[in-house]
């Protein structure tokens, strides 16, 4: 079962550094009823730091983790097979890329690739990657957006 993220999400960028905020509310989608959703997690970050780039990702979307079990009963930790937290935490680890334009090209084709394979391709995700070039003797900040939804609905998908 992929869970889903509805969120309060903003980047500002600026000369004097980069803000990036985001709630941790965690939903899942009802098997019955598609369109409903239940709350199950408020502690999960939505936030990963990019050492390399003195930059931040945030996520918010579909299928960003994977419950173990569902419905999750009451009062019980959740526990999860997959989050997206986590993936990013692990391509954040020893980057090869010198730029933050090739790291996101691959961390997008990478995505996919794991999207692909929980079968989630029909899932809203929508990720910022923020980050610094340290271009002739100035830092430039960057601001990515991965996401294949349409808009900024957030209703239909690409």
């Amino acid at each position: 079962m992929g869970a889903i993220l509805y969120d309060t999400h903003i980047s500002i960028i600026s000369k004097k550094g980069t803000a990036v905020s985001t709630d941790s509310l965690l939903t899942v989608r009802e098997k019955d009823n598609p369109d409903s959703v239940s709350q199950v997690e408020w502690q999960l970050p939505k936030l990963v730091r990019l050492e390399k780039f003195k930059g931040t990702i945030s996520f918010w979307g579909d299928a960003v983790a994977e419950l173990k079990r569902f419905p999750p009963k009451p009062k019980e930790d959740i526990d999860f097979n997959w989050t997206l937290y986590n993936w990013l935490i692990e391509k954040c680890k020893n980057i090869s890329r010198t730029t933050l334009e090739d790291f996101v090209r691959h961390l997008t084709q990478d995505l996919k690739a794991e999207y692909e394979k929980r079968k989630w391709l029909n899932n809203g995700i929508g990720i910022h990657v923020t980050g610094y070039e340290y271009v002739d003797n100035t830092f430039i900040p960057e601001l990515f957006l991965i996401s294949n939804y349409a808009d900024t609905s957030y209703t239909k998908l690409r």
